[in-house]
């Protein structure tokens, strides 16, 4: 979910409507970054249940725990496809490498990473877009 927020940011900081593969390029670095200094320097933050981030979304136990279970799907999801024939999966696959995330949790992950074209999502199947059709 966070890759997906900061890669929207970036498009629409270059006052674009899409979000474009360099933007969800960028998104995976910056997250990637400040892991590894978040991690370099043995940090650990925490919020107080109940403080709010943004437009009034509570931290704590409602939309924090939330994005961390897509943000551990899609995680999931992608070391799938990445080790697949073709970058491809079907639907069973894919929920079978996210057993403690539940089904709305994948099925939420699915339909906004595939909004944002990093995944191909059929009735049966998910693949992973590559460079080859234009989208990450």
């Amino acid at each position: 979910m966070s890759l997906l927020r900061l890669a929207q940011a970036r498009a629409r900081l270059a006052l674009r409507d899409q979000v474009a593969l360099d933007d969800v390029r960028e998104a995976i670095r910056l997250m990637s970054a400040a892991r590894a200094t978040t991690l370099a320097r043995g940090a650990s933050f925490s919020l107080a249940a109940g403080a709010t981030v943004g437009a009034g979304a509570a931290v704590g136990t409602g939309a924090a725990p939330r994005a961390s279970r897509i943000d551990r799907a899609f995680a999931s999801i992608q070391r799938l496809l990445r080790g697949c024939p073709d970058n491809t999966a079907t639907k069973g696959q894919v929920y079978a490498v996210c057993p403690s995330v539940p089904t709305h949790v994948v099925e939420e992950t699915l339909a906004q990473y595939s909004d944002l074209g990093v995944f191909a999502v059929t009735d049966d199947t998910v693949r992973l877009r590559g460079s080859t059709d234009g989208n990450v």
